[in-house]
C-alpha cells in the first residue's frame, strides 16, 4: 500500500515529466503556460535553495547521513539540492537536456 507522500511525489514527477516531454515537442508550447511553470519552478528553487542554505564548507543542516551512517572520522556530505541546482544552471543547455533524459528513462 502506498502512502500520501509517495503518491503525492510520484505524481509530482509524472507532472515534471509532462513538462519535459511537451517542452521536447516539435509543436512549440504556448507563452502564457511556459512562463506560469517558469515562475512555479523558479519559487520551488528559491524555496529550496533558501531551506537548504550553505556554509563554507558546501554543507546544510537538512542533507546529510542517517543517525546510522554518521561517523566520528567521516565529513559530512555536501547539500545534494545545491549541487544539483548548481550543476543544473552551470551547464550548457544541450548537457541539461541530456541529464534530464536520462533521469526521465531511469525513472521509468
Amino acid at each position: 500500500m502506498s502512502t500520501v507522500w509517495g503518491t503525492r511525489y510520484r505524481l509530482l514527477l509524472e507532472q515534471l515529466e509532462h513538462l519535459a516531454h511537451w517542452l521536447r515537442a516539435d509543436q512549440p508550447p504556448d507563452p502564457a503556460v511556459v512562463e506560469d511553470q517558469a515562475v512555479r519552478l523558479l519559487m520551488g528553487m528559491f524555496q529550496l535553495l533558501r531551506q537548504h542554505q550553505v556554509n563554507k564548507r558546501g554543507q546544510c543542516q537538512f542533507c546529510g547521513w542517517t543517525r546510522r551512517g554518521r561517523r566520528l572520522w567521516r565529513r559530512r556530505p555536501r547539500c545534494t539540492v545545491y549541487q544539483a541546482l548548481d550543476f543544473a544552471l552551470g551547464q550548457p543547455l544541450d548537457v541539461v537536456w541530456w541529464q534530464l533524459d536520462a533521469l526521465i528513462h531511469e525513472e521509468q
